[in-house]
This record gives C-alpha cells, sequence and structure tokens, in this order.
C-alpha cells in the first residue's frame, strides 16, 4: 500500500509539472518577441531630432543599406571564390584576399561617410549631442554582427 501511495503521488507530480511545461512553452510561443528599440531610434533620441531631421535620416539609412548590401554580395562572392581554392588551385589566395581587404575598406569608409552625414543633419544646438554620439558609437555598432540576409 505504501508503495502505491508513492507511485500514485509521483504520478501526480509529473503530470503537473508536464501542464506546467506546456502552459509555460504555450505561453512564451505566443508573446511578440523583445525587440530593442534599435540604433535608428536611439540615434534620434540621442540627437532630438525633429520630424523633418527623421525623414531626411530615414533617406539616409536606405541609402546606407543598399551600398552595404552590395558591398556584402561583392565580399560574399569573393569570399566563395577563395574558399572554392582549398580544391586546389590556391595561387590566386593572396589576391582574393587583398580584394576582399579593399571591399571591407570600402564597407567602413560607407559607414564613416553615413556617420559625417548624420551630423550634417544636426543643428549647431544637436552637435554636443552629436559629439557624445560619435564617442558610443562603437557601443551602439561594435558588438554586432551586420543582420543576415
Amino acid at each position: 500500500m505504501n508503495k502505491i501511495k508513492v507511485l500514485i503521488i509521483s504520478v501526480v507530480l509529473m503530470f503537473l509539472s508536464n501542464l506546467f511545461l506546456m502552459y509555460w512553452v504555450w505561453n512564451s510561443s505566443h508573446r511578440p518577441p523583445h525587440r530593442s528599440a534599435g540604433p535608428r531610434n536611439e540615434i534620434i533620441q540621442q540627437l532630438r531630432l525633429d520630424a523633418e531631421q527623421v525623414k531626411k535620416y530615414d533617406v539616409l539609412i536606405q541609402d546606407h543599406r543598399l551600398q552595404i548590401r552590395t558591398k556584402d554580395e561583392e565580399i560574399g562572392l569573393l569570399k566563395k571564390e577563395l574558399y572554392s581554392t582549398l580544391n586546389g588551385g590556391n595561387e590566386k589566395n593572396d589576391s582574393l584576399i587583398q580584394l576582399l581587404a579593399d571591399k571591407q575598406k570600402e564597407v567602413e569608409k560607407i559607414n564613416l561617410k553615413h556617420f559625417e552625414d548624420i551630423g550634417k543633419l544636426c543643428r549647431p544646438e544637436q552637435q554636443s549631442a552629436y559629439k557624445d554620439l560619435v564617442v558610443s558609437l562603437s557601443d551602439l555598432f561594435g558588438h554586432k554582427r551586420r543582420p543576415k540576409h
């Protein structure tokens, strides 16, 4: 009789824990994913951009994304070509690596120009906030990878 009680209690506890687990999984899967405000909103807030500046900033973002996407595609093709040399014929490796370095240099130039353009959007009273933003750029973008396409 004692063993039966232990068995019944164990079964009830497992049943309740399974119910709790199913509720938790169902509830967490129906929650919207947590999204941060993102760099765009953070920059708008930090610089206190007005509506007209935000419109211009959004155009800058679209142009920047297009330029970066183009360079990413070029880098991807070069990487594909570089890694295909692993099957033999690695005489082109150095030149491919140099081309990749050149493309990455172009990406960084695009990024710098983007932030210079943001600075040009700022009015004189926003310039100190822009200088503070420039100091924090590595915190905003330094630890993240570009989004996958």
